[in-house]
């Protein structure tokens, strides 16, 4: 990254932080960081401390919380060895402080079983003393530099290094949403996801902690109302119904 491209970057997330968090302060931020592929990769490449593997149909990090098991997916584990490209496979890379900074995931690949051609996505990540940055970008080829930012998300964090607020824009038709993590002592019991621009109801996620499970209901509710997160009305989305059904009730 060049110093002048470094000082704008650092001048428009100062802007940032002071502003009204907003759709056209992210879409700011997705133009400013939608071809910097190159970039992002040499910046991990060079303060890359410690790799690790995992795998699962699920990643196994997520920045937001619960986010692959509000999707009904059972997040991936970490493994203690290396592995080679190969779907449902994740490589993550840790600076010296022992934080995610990139993030490989969704392998496939295309050609001949003797000569294939992997493709894969990236996440990057960048720390603030107040906030996380995950910018996700689109498939490239394994020794692609071309990949497009496709989504970029920032996450609010408190003094404990806690998320309680996150806002999301997609590229595609810029696409806002915002998510409100409400704790009880060190659990999160509920997330609210709202479309702050557009007549969309909340939806609500009521996380209920078990024996060192989860199980998560999703509902439906009015935009803008207090709501409840200790009643399991809805749907549960966690663990599914039919993989509870089929499997038992062993969803560690």
């Amino acid at each position: 990254m060049s110093v002048l491209h470094k000082i704008s970057l650092d001048i428009l997330i100062n802007n940032f932080l002071k502003s009204k968090m907003n759709k056209e302060t992210l879409i700011k931020l997705m133009q400013e960081r939608g071809l910097a592929y190159p970039q992002f990769l040499r910046h991990a490449q060079e303060n890359t401390a410690l790799t690790q593997w995992g795998t699962g149909k699920g990643e196994p990090y997520s920045l937001e919380p619960y986010r692959m098991e509000r999707a009904g997916i059972k997040p991936g584990r970490l493994l203690p060895t290396s592995l080679e490209p190969a779907p449902n496979r994740y490589c993550y890379s840790y600076d010296e402080y022992g934080r995610v900074i990139h993030m490989i995931g969704d392998y496939r690949s295309i050609g001949f079983p003797d000569n294939k051609e992997w493709l894969h996505r990236d996440d990057f990540y960048e720390y603030g003393e107040s906030h996380i940055i995950r910018y996700v970008f689109d498939t490239v080829f394994r020794e692609g530099k071309d990949a497009k930012l496709s989504g970029v998300v920032w996450a609010n964090i408190d003094e404990d290094r806690r998320i309680y607020k996150s806002f999301h824009l997609e590229s595609k038709a810029y696409e806002y949403t915002e998510e409100t993590y409400f704790y009880d002592g060190g659990n999160i019991v509920g997330i609210q996801l709202r479309w702050p621009e557009i007549a969309h109801p909340d939806i609500v996620y009521k996380i209920f902690h078990e024996s060192g499970n989860v199980v998560i209901f999703e509902s439906y509710e009015n935009k803008g109302e207090k709501h409840s997160f200790d009643d399991r009305l809805g749907i549960q989305v966690y663990p599914s119904i039919l993989t509870t059904a089929l499997l038992g009730t062993d969803h560690d």
